[in-house]
């Protein structure tokens, strides 16, 4: 029996959802860590970098831009893998045979909120999509999210973690609006 076990969870603003799972080192199966969309600063390709080493865990973070990449080689080096999530993961069996994944943090392809769309940065994520031919958008972001789900799903040990980020319950908590 598969079971994956998906947290759901809404970034807010200095917040930082990743550091719940501390909570849950100890169930972790044996697998690879995978972090889609290396951090921008914020903390988690380090938290996630360091999560695997004291867990003995392998360790991945997958971002398409340069500056991600770049970023992520610089906190964890060999770690840091230049690519389209959903690709890289296709991939997964090719390169690392029967291993599976037992954690997938997925936060790329950016959400836009109604008040950062004219935000500089923003405005900068737009134009570095555009340079790799990609459309930013909140349809394209479930869309990759979904594709990206589904594989880590075929993928995924046992007993796998998966938290989306820029997600959040509706009212009546039966539907979920965002990434996940």
């Amino acid at each position: 029996l598969l079971l994956c076990i998906l947290f759901i969870t809404q970034a807010l603003a200095g917040s930082s959802p990743y550091h719940k799972l501390e909570g849950y080192v100890d169930e972790l199966d044996a697998g690879t860590i995978i972090e889609i969309g290396s951090d921008r600063g914020e903390g988690s390709t380090g938290f996630f970098s360091k999560l695997a080493n004291d867990t003995g865990h392998d360790f991945f973070s997958i971002d398409f831009s340069d500056d991600g990449f770049a970023n992520a080689q610089k906190v964890c080096g060999s770690c840091a893998q230049q690519g389209m999530g959903e690709e890289w993961l296709e991939g997964f069996e090719h390169r690392f045979g029967s291993k599976r994944i037992a954690l997938a943090y997925l936060d790329n392809y950016d959400w836009t909120y109604p008040w950062t769309t004219d935000m500089s940065y923003k405005r900068q994520q737009r134009v570095d999509y555009g340079n790799q031919g990609l459309s930013l958008s909140n349809e394209k972001s479930q869309a990759v999210h979904l594709a990206q789900a589904r594989l880590v799903l075929r993928l995924c040990t046992d007993r796998c973690y998966v938290l989306f980020d820029d997600t959040w319950p509706s009212a009546s908590y039966r539907k979920h609006n965002g990434k996940g």
